[in-house]
């Protein structure tokens, strides 16, 4: 499942459910241009064409892949707290998945559909800009508790996701980002890799981590954002390490 596949619009049903603290990470979410998948609906529903409702569908999708990229940047730069991310990827999300649900109806609605199927845990945990936010208060709370470096890399190398390390460049590419971003040393990062991947690591790949990192520091040219958006070319997938 691709990016543009693992994201999701607010819908009104579950905004109706929102407590005031989730009503005003709501509330900043839709300030920042987070759109309503309501609205599309309406416009599928207008729709007397297949060619416009694909058109419709299409632009529903560009807006949650937006809206994951607006959510990512507001966590990034401060606007959106650690604690809640927290609440944005536990109660909130369950509310507006429950309140798309809700908003199903027998003779079709194609564009709540998604919507419902884009805030289940299984897509959340798809979702290449969730585990970015996920990873990275990991990576604060073990620096807060005293951990190592070590101990930190090793154990974001360990996080379970849908795509193992090494078997998907993207999860590859959050893992180092997570780290990278909080500080975590360059080092016990391709320690950790190493250990993750049970081998060592080639000197393409050791050579791609260090360009990485040193890429943060390229004059503002890598925001967060770009960071996530840009692939870790030429890593080799772990089953085919030893070819």
């Amino acid at each position: 499942m691709n990016a543009v596949e693992n994201n999701a619009l607010i819908n009104i049903k579950g905004e109706s459910k929102l407590n005031p603290e989730e009503r005003k990470i709501n509330d900043k979410l839709k300030k920042a241009g987070v759109q309503i998948a309501d609205d599309y609906q309406k416009r599928y529903d207008a729709c007397v064409t297949d060619q416009c409702r694909q058109q419709v569908e299409k632009d529903y999708r560009k807006a949650s892949e937006e809206a994951n990229k607006i959510i990512l940047n507001l966590y990034m730069t401060g606007q959106l707290t650690e604690e809640e991310s927290k609440i944005l990827l536990t109660s909130y999300a369950t509310k507006m998945m429950q309140g798309a649900g809700e908003s199903q109806r027998a003779r079709g609605s194609r564009i709540i559909n998604i919507n419902a199927n884009e805030w289940i845990p299984a897509t959340r945990m798809s979702n290449e800009y969730f585990n970015q936010i996920i990873m990275t208060n990991l990576v604060k709370q073990m620096k807060r508790s005293g951990k190592s470096d070590e101990q930190i890399a090793t154990r974001v190398f360990q996080y379970g996701l849908v795509a193992n390390y090494l078997g998907s460049y993207s999860v590859m590419q959050q893992q180092v980002d997570a780290l990278m971003n909080r500080g975590v040393g360059i080092d016990a990062v391709i320690q950790a890799a190493a250990l993750r991947a049970g081998r060592k690591l080639t000197n393409q790949e050791i050579r791609l981590i260090r360009e990485r990192y040193n890429a943060k520091w390229n004059a503002g040219k890598n925001t967060p954002i770009k960071m996530l958006q840009r692939p870790i070319k030429g890593l080799k997938n772990e089953s085919n390490a030893g070819k």
